[in-house]
């Protein structure tokens, strides 16, 4: 969930957890972060994001965790990808976090995204990295579930 963001964008945990997984991705120039948490009992997934945190750290809901740095290490706007993981037939699979907001928050939670991809395409204008009609309507995940390998 969520592509294109400002560089130096905070990022906040979603959840109250522990720092399960720091995985360094040097072709990207950023880490993928992994927070688990007995209470949700999922792990979620921060990809493309740059941290000072490390495996065995405790975080709690709305902390500044880490911040989006330049895509690919050299563009002027940074990508974030939000994972809810789970497990599929014979993988790891990717499950959008939109389907597990709460009725109450949901509505409000996609209008929210939409305002920011909205914003986003004034930003990037006509780039490749610009919002379609298509994702607009539906918001940032592209399926219910994806493989996560």
């Amino acid at each position: 969930m969520f592509d294109m963001l400002k560089v130096g964008t905070n990022i906040v945990s979603p959840i109250h957890g522990v720092v399960v997984d720091v995985r360094e991705q040097p072709e990207s120039c950023d880490v993928e972060l992994y927070i688990g948490s007995n209470e949700f009992q999922r792990v979620i997934s921060l990809d493309h994001v740059t941290t000072t945190l490390h495996k065995g750290v405790e975080v709690s809901a709305g902390d500044v965790i880490a911040t989006v740095p330049p895509w690919e290490c050299k563009q002027d706007f940074g990508r974030f990808e939000l994972m809810v993981m789970g497990e599929g037939e014979n993988s790891t699979q990717a499950i959008c976090p939109m389907l597990l907001l709460a009725p109450s928050v949901a509505e409000e939670s996609f209008r929210q995204i939409q305002l920011v991809m909205e914003k986003w395409n004034v930003t990037a204008g006509s780039a490749t990295s610009a919002y379609t009609a298509q994702d607009l309507k539906t918001g940032v995940c592209e399926s219910e579930t994806a493989s996560a390998q």
